[in-house]
């Protein structure tokens, strides 16, 4: 008997969600309304009944019949308490249906306590880094930023960031999204202006979207468009201060790495100056594409699309090269040496090179000493280093070598001849 009635309830369920996904609401209503007839016969307390009741709950949310989809989500989510215990992982679908539900009705004070207890039992039974964690922090985050609570959503969403990394890739599109609008705007040759975060939305289909184009202009030529209207807070310091007044599209990318920054800081109220970066709450690679786009004009993004790409593709990292000389080579010193910088600058203008305050077009070698703490982006990501790896992706390559072997280079040993020995007659 039983048998039967766990065949019938499987049946009206799947044909319910079917005519669900197909958009047909009536007729999945029918036979989400069959299913918890059939699951009744099974007892008050079972999970089919509460599968089947959170089903119905999403239709009528679906609905905006928010009143009789509470009810039908309290009913599952009592059944599953009940059936399972109260920290149960089944349990986690049914409170993020009625945190969802009170978000909707923009009841926040209901919603965060239930997207904070679902957190609390992903958290337990899968780990702080599953990919299935990701939903509810996404979730909670949204209503941090509903509330302009920029502060918690900050370590959130880089979490959030975090896990997706992990689990999916740098590489994949989803950690780029937030630019799509930007990238649309840039291939049309106009120019936002305004990118606060502020005009960043966190919408309901769990996408952040662009917002706010009024001060948007569209640019005749690269050069980019007369700097007339701009938020002096949210302005690279150029353009601010009127050192610069055209704005251009690498203008757009600095505030992206403006809201990037703030975000992972967790405050709005400042800006953030690219020597800050170092200290920010994130990986090594988004560093560094921070940095480039907070850092000196002439080497930001030049649009949306290539910021994409970067975010998708790490720059590989320089490997260690040979020289035979050093004689004409204009060269430049990273990192910490073993003996003084004016010691190695003299032996190297000695040997027949030029030394250069840093890597640039003109110059050909670097010569990588220790780590230093203090760098941009941890220990392959000092700012001299940064800068080798962007002018490799112009097609200027600069040969990187260590300190011992510019030191065999620049203080080459000397060959000595032994002393003849001289022969001592012996008188007889």
């Amino acid at each position: 008997m039983n048998d039967t009635i766990e065949t019938r309830w499987e049946q009206e369920n799947e044909a319910g969600r079917l005519s669900f996904t197909d958009g047909d609401f009536a007729r999945a209503e029918q036979s989400f309304l069959a299913a918890i007839r059939e699951a009744t016969k099974l007892g008050a307390d079972n999970v089919r009944l509460a599968s089947s009741l959170s089903n119905l709950g999403q239709l009528k949310y679906k609905q905006k019949d928010f009143a009789q989809a509470e009810a039908l989500f309290h009913r599952a989510l009592a059944i599953r308490e009940r059936v399972l215990g109260p920290e149960h992982f089944g349990l986690v679908q049914n409170i993020n249906n009625l945190a969802a539900l009170h978000y909707a009705r923009n009841e926040l004070d209901q919603a965060e306590p239930l997207f904070q207890r679902a957190l609390a039992i992903s958290q337990q039974h899968l780990g702080e880094a599953h990919p299935d964690v990701a939903v509810t922090l996404n979730n909670l985050a949204r209503l941090y930023f509903r509330r302009n609570e920029y502060a918690s959503a900050g370590p959130l969403l880089q979490r959030l960031l975090t896990i997706k990394e992990q689990a999916l890739g740098a590489s994949h599109p989803e950690i780029a999204a937030i630019l799509s609008a930007l990238d649309a705007l840039h291939r049309g040759q106009a120019l936002h202006r305004d990118l606060t975060p502020f005009n960043i939305f966190v919408c309901d289909d769990d996408q952040l979207k662009l917002g706010d184009f009024g001060i948007a202009a569209h640019q005749l030529s690269h050069r980019g468009v007369t700097a007339d209207a701009f938020n002096p807070f949210n302005a690279p310091t150029e353009i601010a201060w009127g050192r610069v007044r055209r704005w251009q599209q690498r203008d757009d990318i600095y505030q992206i790495g403006l809201i990037a920054a703030m975000l992972l800081r967790g405050d709005i109220t400042r800006s953030v100056s690219s020597r800050e970066v170092r200290g920010l709450p994130c990986s090594d690679h988004l560093k560094e594409v921070i940095y480039r786009c907070l850092g000196a004009r002439g080497k930001r993004y030049e649009a949306a699309r290539e910021l994409i790409d970067a975010l998708r593709h790490r720059p590989k990292q320089p490997q260690p090269g040979r020289l035979s000389t050093l004689k004409g080579r204009r060269i430049s010193f990273t990192g910490f040496l073993s003996r003084p910088r004016s010691e190695a600058i003299a032996a190297a203008r000695k040997a027949g090179a030029t030394v250069v305050s840093k890597p640039g077009p003109s110059s050909d070698v670097l010569v990588r000493g220790r780590f230093n703490a203090l760098q941009i982006a941890g220990r392959a990501g000092g700012t001299k280093l940064l800068e080798i790896r962007r002018l490799a992706e112009q097609g200027h390559n600069v040969t990187v070598i260590g300190e011992r072997q510019f030191w065999r280079l620049a203080e080459p040993k000397s060959v000595s001849k032994k002393p003849k020995k001289r022969r001592i007659s012996r008188v007889r």
